[in-house]
């Protein structure tokens, strides 16, 4: 059994410890170790929460399995546009 790090059926998860902003992400080609409908539930449970993450942001890696072989550049600039959105001017 997985601990329930993010909070779907914990009322106080070690998710809570954190208060940086978080992004998560699945490729959409590893269906058996994260989907779409996963980061939604992540992100919903997170939501419930009264403490954790300053922000939570989810994306889906295209044509990308568990290893991102071969979208390392996707990945890349998934990272980078996200960072661009923390900057504080």
């Amino acid at each position: 059994m997985r601990p329930d790090f993010f909070g779907v059926q914990t009322p106080n998860p070690p998710v809570t410890r954190i208060r940086c902003p978080l992004l998560a992400w699945f490729g959409t080609n590893e269906s058996d170790i994260g989907t779409a409908e996963d980061l939604e539930l992540l992100e919903s449970s997170l939501k419930r929460l009264s403490s954790g993450p300053a922000r939570v942001d989810t994306a889906m890696i295209r044509n990308a399995g568990h290893m991102y072989d071969g979208e390392e550049a996707q990945v890349a600039q998934t990272l980078a546009t996200w960072a661009d959105t923390l900057v504080r001017r």
